[in-house]
């Protein structure tokens, strides 16, 4: 049994967030929803610039996993992100593609054994909650009612 309970806004799976990844095929338009994106996508936008880069213009690996150079830009990468914390949370509602935008710090995951409500535990920091409605407000993101939320299985 597994199950990750959050609070934020639930999106259709054919809603384009501004980090959304948009591939055509041959059968239309293909729309990828990563959650990798979401992050690259911030980075990018908080000027995120390592002083290594780990691959070359096509995509080819420049550096072995274990040397320095290596360490030292995924240890710049975890500062700036600690620095430059994303006020937001995505998560996969569905077997459709829907997802759920949810308030950083609001996600209870249960791996095994049953689930119970602890209804005491449900808060939402309010300084985490303004930090997601402006990041919301400012990339345009509309929000629907903010409600917990429980995706996947809780029987």
């Amino acid at each position: 049994m597994s199950a990750l309970l959050c609070y934020g806004s639930y999106f259709e799976e054919d809603y384009i967030f501004p980090w959304t990844q948009i591939e055509y095929d041959s059968d239309g338009v293909t729309i990828l929803y990563r959650e990798d994106n979401l992050y690259e996508w911030w980075r990018k936008i908080n000027n995120f610039k390592p002083s290594i880069q780990l691959y070359d213009d096509n995509r080819n690996l420049l550096y072995h996993y274990d040397s320095d150079k290596w360490n030292q830009y995924f240890q710049e990468l975890n500062e700036f992100d600690h620095n430059n914390s994303l006020p937001c949370e995505l998560y996969s509602a569905d077997a459709d593609g829907n997802m759920i935008l949810a308030v950083r710090g609001t996600e209870f995951n249960a791996q095994t054994g049953t689930c119970e409500f602890l209804p005491k535990e449900l808060n939402v920091h309010l300084g985490n909650l303004a930090k997601f409605l402006l990041f919301c407000k400012e990339y345009n993101i509309p929000l629907r009612e903010l409600q917990w939320t429980l995706i996947g299985d809780c029987e």
